[in-house]
């Protein structure tokens, strides 16, 4: 999958915390493409920690990575 669908793959991951909840046992952060795989990583992290999923704006303050 090329890098602009993974991007919009995310997004539509972290707009919707059920979907998220779903995929959430079944995602690996190493199954993205090497320069998403902190971003992801990062999501999961924040989820596994806080119980929710982290704003786009603080997703892009820890990853550089800019999501809608």
């Amino acid at each position: 999958m090329n890098l602009k669908k993974q991007l919009k793959l995310i997004e539509y991951l972290i707009s919707s915390p059920d979907t998220f909840s779903i995929c959430n046992g079944i995602m690996d952060y190493e199954y993205f493409d090497p320069s998403l795989q902190p971003t992801v990583k990062f999501i999961l992290d924040f989820y596994e920690e806080h119980g929710g999923l982290p704003k786009p704006d603080v997703i892009e303050a820890e990853t550089e990575v800019e999501l809608t």
